[in-house]
């Protein structure tokens, strides 16, 4: 089975069933991020942001959150952190599941993303996994064709202390 059939299965309720697992208390976003061209960060928050309100349908707080960070001009990640902590407010136990394919895609500077603002995202979107505040409701599965200390930068530690 190939990384991004992996990660599909991941959305079936019934993969979730079969081990002991509460679909309902998951929201899933899988994103291949080969489809954001060219990558940005702005246009891959955008992306997450308009698939998790498909999955948020009947939650009108979380829509209307969601719709308010969608409408400003940037994403940041303290508009994120607001999000998570919002899905925490509701639900102790609810989660985001972000299945992220091709996330190589990140790892590429190209016109519109310099390296420097790589270096920022990754950063950014690790800080958001082990945020002592929001990670109980922040899961993310990424793919990439090699392991991603082969294909990332050399990143120093200073760039996983950005806030």
């Amino acid at each position: 089975m190939g990384k991004s059939s992996l990660l599909y299965l991941l959305t079936y309720p019934e993969i979730w069933q079969e081990q002991g697992q509460d679909y309902s208390k998951s929201f899933i976003v899988y994103l291949n991020c080969t489809d954001i061209n060219p990558f940005t960060p702005y246009a891959f928050w955008k992306e997450i942001l308009i698939l998790l309100k498909d999955e948020v349908e009947d939650n009108d707080e979380l829509e209307a959150l969601i719709d308010e960070v969608l409408e400003g001009e940037t994403i940041e990640k303290a508009d994120i952190r607001r999000i998570l902590k919002k899905i925490g407010q509701q639900d102790q136990d609810k989660f985001l599941l972000l299945l992220i394919d091709d996330y190589d895609s990140a790892l590429n500077p190209n016109v519109e993303y310099t390296e420097v603002e790589m270096l920022a995202f990754l950063s950014e979107f690790r800080n958001l996994a082990v945020d002592k505040k929001v990670r109980r409701h922040l899961r993310t599965i990424v793919t990439t064709f090699r392991r991603l200390n082969e294909l990332g930068p050399k990143l120093s530690r200073k760039w996983f202390t950005l806030v």
